[in-house]
C-alpha cells in the first residue's frame, strides 16, 4: 500500500510537469480589408467570403527542447531556412515547436502534431513571463497560400499575391490585417490533466484507508 501511495504521488508530480504545453490564440478583429477602391491592382481577395474576422488557432511547445526545460521567463526563436521544405537539419527539426495550426477565416495553416519538423520559411520568436504566459511574439509563416503574420509588434495579417501588387504601398500584398494585438491562453493537455486529477483523487482515498487500517 505504501509503495502504491508513493507511486501515485510521483505520477501526479510527473503529470504536472509534462513536456507539452499548448496555447490557444485569438487575434484582434480585422480592421483592414483590401479592395479595388483601395488598390486597383487587386484581382481577387478570398477574404471577401471569409467565415470569421480574426486569426485563431493553437501552438504546442515541447519544453524538453527549451533551455532549462521551462517556459517561465523564456526568450527564444526558431527559424526554418527556405531551402529545406519539411527539413531535418539543425535549426529546423527537434525544435521547441511541437505542432501548430491557425485559421484566418479562409485558409488553415499548420503542421502534423509530434513530428518536430515544419515547413520552410517559418519563423517563430517568443518571450514569456514568470508564469509561462506568452508576453511577446512574432510568427512569420510562409507557404501556400503566401504569408501569415501573427505578431505582438505589428498585428496580424494575411498576404496573397492576388491582393494587389503592393507597389509604393505600405500594404504590400495584404488581403486582411488587424492593427490590434491578439492574445494567448495556456491550456492543459487532456491526457496530462486526466492523470493529474486521477492521482489527486486517489491519493486522499488511499491515505484515509491507510489511517483506518492503522
Amino acid at each position: 500500500m505504501r509503495n502504491l501511495f508513493l507511486g501515485l504521488i510521483c505520477l501526479s508530480a510527473t503529470a504536472a510537469q509534462a513536456a507539452l504545453v499548448t496555447y490557444e490564440y485569438r487575434g484582434a478583429d480585422y480592421d483592414f480589408i483590401v479592395d479595388r477602391d483601395f488598390d486597383p491592382t487587386v484581382t481577387r481577395n478570398p477574404w471577401d467570403d471569409r467565415t470569421q474576422d480574426f486569426i485563431s488557432g493553437y501552438l504546442t511547445f515541447d519544453t524538453d527542447y527549451l533551455p532549462g526545460g521551462s517556459l517561465s521567463n523564456a526568450s527564444f526563436s526558431v527559424s526554418a531556412p527556405g531551402f529545406a521544405a519539411g527539413c531535418g537539419i539543425p535549426g529546423c527539426s527537434n525544435t521547441a515547436i511541437h505542432d501548430y495550426e491557425f485559421f484566418d477565416g479562409v485558409f488553415t495553416h499548420g503542421v502534423v502534431a509530434g513530428n518536430h519538423e515544419f515547413l520552410a520559411f517559418q519563423d517563430f520568436s517568443f518571450t514569456t513571463d514568470a508564469y509561462g504566459n506568452i508576453a511577446e511574439w512574432n510568427l512569420d509563416l510562409l507557404g501556400d497560400p503566401s504569408e501569415l503574420v501573427i505578431s505582438s509588434r505589428r498585428g496580424d495579417a494575411r498576404l496573397l499575391s492576388t491582393c494587389g501588387d503592393g507597389e509604393d504601398r505600405r500594404d504590400h500584398y495584404v488581403c486582411v490585417r488587424s492593427s490590434g494585438i491578439g492574445s494567448w491562453r495556456k491550456v492543459d493537455e487532456p491526457g496530462t490533466l486526466g492523470l493529474a486529477l486521477g492521482a489527486l483523487v486517489l491519493v486522499p482515498l488511499l491515505w484515509n484507508r491507510r489511517r483506518r487500517h492503522s
